[in-house]
């Protein structure tokens, strides 16, 4: 319990003060820390409820690479404010759906992995 400075009376916890990315890093990672914080905006905001649900099942979908759950979260993901995300997803949904199928990357892109090198073997003849 927390008390008060003037008063000395007992006082609940603080409130925890999230910005718009913190709060969305909370929804998705759904620490215990924040659990009384998610319950409250989850009542005040059935529509922020529905989508952090969705938001949670597309991290799902991706990291467990789950091709079969796919159409029907892009049903589900429709109807909310995720709607834009879906329809850029749908314009190269082969693509996405490659993505979830295939288990390799194709690693670096080209041009990524060289200007250390080049860095390195410039240095002895810098001139200032």
């Amino acid at each position: 319990m927390y008390r008060t400075k003037a008063s000395g009376e007992p006082s609940t916890k603080p409130a925890l003060r999230a910005s718009p990315r913190h709060t969305a890093w909370l929804m998705l990672k759904e620490t215990p820390s924040a659990q009384v914080y998610l319950e409250e905006l989850y009542r005040a905001s059935p529509e922020i409820s529905t989508l952090a649900h969705v938001g949670r099942e597309f991290f799902r979908i991706v990291r467990t690479r789950d091709l079969a759950a796919w159409p029907c979260w892009l049903e589900s993901a429709r109807s909310t404010a995720l709607a834009g995300f879906v329809n850029r997803l749908l314009r190269d949904q082969g693509a996405a759906q490659a993505a979830l199928r295939l288990p390799w990357s194709n690693g670096l892109v080209k041009g990524q992995g060289g200007m250390a090198t080049i860095r390195y073997k410039t240095w002895p003849y810098r001139r200032n």
